[in-house]
């Protein structure tokens, strides 16, 4: 398997399980789709913004999901002697996934990087 494979696997269970699951648990609160006692009072209290507002507050929620995950990842590249962040596939043929990446935090945000190739929100 090829570093380029697995450095895709890794990025796109990010993106998914990480990026986009945290903009579609936002999108549900703002929708009033979420029915936990403190998402249905924070609903309530957005019903004050308009559209407009709302788009902007998606915007900054956006950034800031953005934000935290390319911390985490220029963590892991700044701590690497200190973690080991094993991927593989099958189970077979381990791999650190801050070593076969070039900056992992630079995979995020490139034109072809794994937001623009795996996240359903662009």
């Amino acid at each position: 398997m090829l570093d380029k494979e697995l450095l895709d696997i890794f990025g796109q269970k990010i993106i998914s399980y990480v990026r986009d699951q945290a903009i579609f648990e936002f999108e549900a609160m703002v929708q009033g789709k979420m029915k936990s006692e403190n998402m249905v009072k924070l609903n309530n209290e957005l019903k004050i913004f308009d559209r407009n507002q709302i788009d902007i507050l998606k915007k900054v929620a956006v950034i800031a999901i953005d934000s935290v995950i390319y911390n985490t990842l220029n963590m892991l590249e700044q701590n690497e002697e200190n973690m080991r962040l094993l991927i593989s596939k099958n189970g077979k043929n381990e791999k650190n996934i801050v070593n076969i990446s070039d900056g992992l935090s630079g995979e995020l945000l490139t034109e072809n990087g794994w937001i623009e190739r795996f996240s359903q929100y662009k």
